[in-house]
């Protein structure tokens, strides 16, 4: 894929900049959920057991609090690719800023930006994987 210098850095600043608006939107919302019920969607990260997750959600349980939690868990996932791709463009255009020529300085920096993103996603599945529903079940 092809860009030019400009059309990179149009990119990398327009998906960054929309990331940061749709995230500070984000954090706004959240915390005006947890201030109404103690609990945001920030909450449910780091939690270990089925039983953390039902005590947050049963605090959401009238309509405005239920709508505006399902609202942010599904804004969020909207959020990431977005993300993503200010991550991608962020990437493309420090490997064209510290190595506009192709060779050796570039195949570097384009391997440890894919390693950094493998080191993130084997982090991720990990985490997602070492999760249990209930504190009764063993971990696997």
């Amino acid at each position: 894929m092809q860009f030019s210098r400009k059309a990179l850095n149009a990119r990398w600043a327009w998906t960054s900049g929309m990331a940061i608006v749709l995230l500070l939107v984000l954090n706004l919302l959240d915390g005006a959920l947890k201030a109404k019920t103690g609990f945001g969607t920030v909450s449910l990260q780091g939690i270990g057991s089925g039983w953390s997750i039902r005590l947050i959600v049963d605090h959401w349980t009238s309509p405005p609090d239920a709508v505006l939690a399902g609202f942010l868990l599904g804004f969020d996932f909207l959020l990431i690719p977005l993300y993503g791709a200010a991550l991608f463009f962020g990437s493309l255009a420090a490997i064209d800023r510290f190595a506009p020529k192709s060779g050796r300085l570039q195949r570097i920096l384009a391997l440890l930006a894919l390693a950094r993103s493998a080191r993130r996603s084997a982090m991720r599945w990990r985490m997602g994987s070492s999760f249990t529903c209930s504190p009764m079940l063993p971990r696997t």
